[in-house]
């Protein structure tokens, strides 16, 4: 079920790890941002290097040209308000003489995509609140995570991307970083002449890569490398955790939290009503809001979400140890994840 922009922006104060948690988004107009601007405070400036943009009009199913211009960060350039308007992930390099949107001319990536919020994707499914967001159609939504430090490893960045593409947060088509793009706010959408809308805008909310894969709860894989059982892990097949595997009807997590007095009923697709461990801290203790998602694709370790601000950053690993599952393994402290490690 698509979820509209007032289900969007009322949902999204919860989200937020900060203090000033507020209903900020039903009062502000964001409609002032010009393209420019959007692009300034996203890319800063990545002098030599230059962002591209991607311009037409008409429906973007039949366009063949993707090509784009470089722009300046900081300067005047033209985005004609009744095009599709895309600016890419990625900066690039010049190279004899001229900047091209291609891989090796890769400068950094800088930003995240996450598309389909709404329709594909379900707004339940977003565990960490973004540094923007545009609807691109009815009830449809690209969420946007700005990098604190851009990769400037095209490979590192491809997992990021792919990751993000396993966990069911955007689609496959045009998966490497130096080709991924993301709409501007300032434009049409062709297929069905809808005006986009910048709906939040917070451009200092940038992101470590380590807090956008604990934040956005995804998994990422070294590419063309099966994965190796360590000695270390064969040791422990024994103690392994128990929440990888979801099962009907002996589910740890669901046994621990009926134990608990703490669950509530099912709300299909994997997805439990549960009362907050934590109920006590929330505001005049209002015990609603609260999901835990069993193991699945998107949550690969399971998850948890309470709506209330005191538990905005707690995570599915914090369930667990409240309850007693056993997740040494998922222990953020402990888990390593290629993108951080050297590539051999």
């Amino acid at each position: 079920m698509s979820q509209s922009a007032e289900q969007i922006k009322t949902s999204l104060p919860n989200l937020l790890n900060e203090h000033e948690i507020t209903d900020r988004t039903d009062r502000t107009d964001y409609s002032h941002i010009t393209n420019e601007q959007f692009i300034e405070a996203v890319f800063r400036d990545p002098n030599p290097a230059r962002p591209f943009v991607v311009g037409f009009k008409g429906n973007p199913a039949t366009q063949k040209d993707w090509s784009g211009r470089a722009v300046h960060v900081g300067g005047s350039f033209k985005t004609p308000t009744e095009a599709n308007n895309y600016i890419s992930c990625s900066s690039f390099n010049l190279k004899d003489g001229a900047y091209r949107r291609k891989k090796d001319q890769f400068h950094a990536y800088h930003w995240i995509l996450c598309d389909d919020i709404g329709t594909k994707a379900s707004i339940d499914r977003v565990t960490l609140a973004p540094s923007w967001i545009i609807e691109t159609s009815k009830d449809n939504y690209q969420y946007g995570y700005i990098l604190a430090e851009p990769l400037t490893d095209d490979v590192m960045a491809n997992r990021l991307v792919d990751g993000v593409i396993a966990a069911g947060l955007c689609d496959e088509g045009a998966n490497g970083a130096t080709s991924r793009l993301g709409r501007l706010p300032v434009a049409i959408n062709g297929k069905t002449d809808f005006q986009c809308k910048l709906i939040e805008w917070q451009p200092e909310r940038r992101f470590s890569v380590q807090e956008i894969v604990d934040g956005l709860q995804i998994e990422l894989k070294e590419k063309n490398k099966p994965a190796r059982k360590t000695s270390q892990q064969a040791n422990d097949q024994a103690t392994q955790d128990d929440v990888h595997i979801p099962r009907a009807t002996d589910n740890p997590v669901i046994l621990a939290l009926v134990k608990n007095d703490l669950y509530k009923s099912p709300l299909g697709g994997g997805k439990h009503d549960i009362t907050c461990p934590w109920v006590n801290e929330h505001t005049d203790s209002v015990d609603n809001g609260t999901a835990y998602f069993e193991p699945s694709e998107s949550y690969p370790i399971g998850g948890f979400k309470c709506m209330h601000g005191h538990c905005a950053a707690r995570r599915v690993s914090a369930l667990y140890t409240q309850l007693g599952i056993r997740a040494s393994n998922l222990s953020r402290d402990k888990i390593k994840h290629p993108l951080l490690s050297p590539v051999s």
